[in-house]
């Protein structure tokens, strides 16, 4: 199985709340792809420059809250 792993751009890119980025993450649906791999040094720099009042949604709470803490009013949802 092939695994898509991001890096800080790829997940900024997906977490824009466009029609292009729908559109992608519905082609990655398709592929099998989705979804991705995200490693934890790559969280933390999402985190390092997180949008104020942003939301992540994960599987594991409580390491992605650990992170969140550092910025600014990022809630982190399980999904």
């Amino acid at each position: 199985m092939n695994r898509l792993v991001l890096d800080s751009g790829g997940v900024t890119r997906l977490a824009r709340r466009s029609q292009d980025a729908a559109a992608l993450i519905t082609v990655l649906v398709c592929q099998g792809t989705w979804p991705p791999v995200v490693p934890a040094v790559v969280l933390v720099e999402c985190y390092a420059f997180a949008e104020p009042s942003g939301a992540v949604l994960t599987g594991d709470v409580a390491a992605l809250r650990a992170l969140a803490a550092h910025a600014a009013n990022v809630t982190v949802i399980r999904s």
